[in-house]
């Protein structure tokens, strides 16, 4: 049963980021670096979750293994959905405000109960998110679309 998940899942890991990688040779080079990395180790990731899956479904005992292919659906779903809720969120409040609810929030549903672990882990992806594209690639992360809204208004008062 694992060996079929991990065929599965590092076969459309394996699409996904292969044809991701594709897309990629349309940007221009400073920006592509960063998604070229990552999709390469992805790929990397993939060809050995499918290498793993079928050494283990050789040495399996057949095609009569009657267990469930996933555990945890209720996990997925909840994986997905909460993709669904941060993409809509970073359009509306921004990458910043989206991502600090987003990390702590999917950790807790996920089932992480250490609420220091969650807090810090959050953190730090915030301050990695932040040096990696804000200040190295000098990439403007989304304000959102809230945020957009006020920006007028709190720097003119700012200013004034």
């Amino acid at each position: 049963m694992k060996a079929r998940q991990d065929i599965a899942t590092g076969a459309v890991f394996l699409i996904f980021s292969a044809g991701l990688m594709f897309k990629s040779a349309g940007l221009p080079a400073g920006a592509a670096l960063l998604p070229r990395i990552a999709l390469g180790g992805l790929l990397l990731l993939s060809v050995l979750l499918v290498t793993r899956g079928l050494r283990d479904a050789s040495a399996a005992r057949g095609p009569d293994d009657s267990t469930a292919f996933m555990r945890a659906p209720g996990r997925l779903l909840i994986g997905v959905a909460a993709m669904a809720v941060y993409i809509v969120a970073i359009e509306t409040a921004g990458f910043y405000p989206a991502t600090a609810v987003f990390v702590p929030a999917t950790a807790y549903a996920l089932g992480a109960r250490n609420h220091l672990a969650i807090l810090i882990g959050g953190i730090a992806f915030l301050i990695f998110a932040y040096v990696v594209f804000d200040i190295f690639f000098e990439r403007v992360m989304p304000v959102g679309l809230l945020f957009s809204q006020f920006a007028p208004i709190v720097m003119g008062s700012a200013h004034a």
